[in-house]
């Protein structure tokens, strides 16, 4: 299982899930800095982590560095697919509401 990091509470800007926790199923031992980047759990967006790594969306300036970084933007968009298929099995393991 890999290691959760606890942040300052604060709300996703897209979805206004809770924002709490973050971690990286890929490296157990992932330090999360400022700078680095993460995705909503629920509904999927790129987020960047502030000073006191808080989530926030990233700027222009930081969009455009990912774009002329071709690795660095595959990587993101693989991670965010694997966050949007988690997505979607999770809500068809929910079952159907009852009127």
């Amino acid at each position: 299982m890999p290691q959760q990091t606890s942040i300052s509470e604060s709300r996703c800007p897209q979805c206004n899930a809770k924002l709490d926790t973050i971690a990286d199923p890929t490296a157990p031992d992932a330090r999360f800095k400022p700078g680095d980047y993460v995705v909503c759990i629920e509904c999927g967006i790129i987020l960047i982590l502030s000073a006191d790594l808080s989530p926030r969306p990233p700027s222009g300036a930081e969009w455009h560095a990912v774009i002329c970084n071709r690795e660095l933007f595959v990587s993101l968009k693989k991670l965010q697919l694997k966050v949007l298929s988690f997505i979607q099995w999770q809500k068809q393991q929910k079952p159907p509401l009852k009127p």
